[in-house]
């Protein structure tokens, strides 16, 4: 059985609150941990924050999750909040097949590129806006191997199908 995936959950992360305008200096001084309350369509959370010092000044917040844990994020699964970890969570990246990371670099290539991602379109692609030309030659070079890569997986697939 696979584990979720962290895209197919909704999520709140530290970035999305404003707290170094809501909390001064010398509240932060008082208080190393502080509870907020979030709100979502299944009812309302408390979640503890936690600040840490940063190399050259300011603060860094973060969340702790039930775990002891500090994260950046945490992902609403089980009508709870809570880290990827406790969740048991993971990216999508990391629930691909080894046969489809060939597909995988192709389509990165090409989307770095500018170019369709219709892998039948075979016209002649123009170099993206502001790309030196060597950078160009060596990403069309690249992905032409790339391509034969995922041409060769498909093939040794096919025969070895009954």
């Amino acid at each position: 059985m696979s584990k979720g995936s962290v895209e197919n959950y909704s999520f709140i992360s530290i970035k999305q609150l404003n707290l170094k305008s809501l909390l001064s200096a010398d509240h932060l001084k008082k208080y190393k941990n502080i509870g907020i309350t979030a709100s979502n369509d299944y009812g309302s959370f408390n979640l503890g924050l936690t600040h840490s010092p940063c190399n050259y000044g300011g603060v860094r917040f973060w969340f702790l999750c039930s775990c002891g844990k500090r994260c950046t994020k945490l992902y609403f699964r089980c009508s709870t909040y809570a880290c990827r970890q406790c969740q048991q969570l993971n990216y999508m990246s990391q629930q691909w097949n080894k046969s489809d990371l060939p597909l995988l670099r192709v389509r990165r290539l090409r989307n770095r590129l500018q170019w369709s991602q219709d892998l039948r379109e075979w016209s002649i692609h123009q170099k993206p806006k502001n790309m030196h030309c060597r950078t160009f030659a060596a990403l069309v070079r690249e992905l032409e191997k790339r391509d034969q890569e995922r041409l060769q997986t498909l093939v040794d697939y096919l025969s070895g199908l009954p």
